[in-house]
């Protein structure tokens, strides 16, 4: 059996940081995504998602949404949990003329794209910046 010598203190020199940093533990910010798109037909029809993240892919091609059909939408973002019950809206409609529409406000994009198969793909980000999650400061 092979020994182990012991263990060596090695000096570390520290110098005084001029910038504090101070990032949570954990990101504990969800996000619902709400869309609901209207056709022409006078169909309406919803998607939402709670994700972890600060986007959502919100409709793709297994949900069969033809691009040609889709009249407008209303996209709604919250962040959660928050004890601020702001809702990020962001409504329009569907420019045909162009296979790859988008649409955004301050704290909210929204990307319709349609595919070879005129199948829809959207996806949906907040924008906007969180201001609880990182801080810097001067030092004193």
């Amino acid at each position: 059996m092979t020994e182990r010598s012991s263990p060596i203190n090695i000096p570390i020199k520290h110098s005084k940081s001029k910038f504090s940093f101070n990032l949570p533990p954990s990101d504990c910010q969800s996000y619902f995504f709400n869309l609901e798109i209207n056709f022409f037909n006078g169909k309406k029809k919803t998607f939402k998602k709670i994700v972890d993240r600060k986007y959502a892919q919100l409709i793709d091609e297994d949900d069969k949404i033809r691009y040609d059909e889709i009249k407008n939408f209303k996209a709604t973002i919250i962040k959660m949990p928050t004890h601020d019950t702001k809702e990020l809206v962001l409504n329009g409609d569907i420019d045909h003329n162009v296979t790859n529409f988008t649409k955004n406000a301050e704290d909210i994009y929204i990307e319709f794209s349609k595919n070879s198969l005129n199948l829809t793909l959207c996806t949906c980000y907040y924008i906007g910046i969180d201001f609880s999650q990182t801080f810097i400061s001067p030092p004193n």
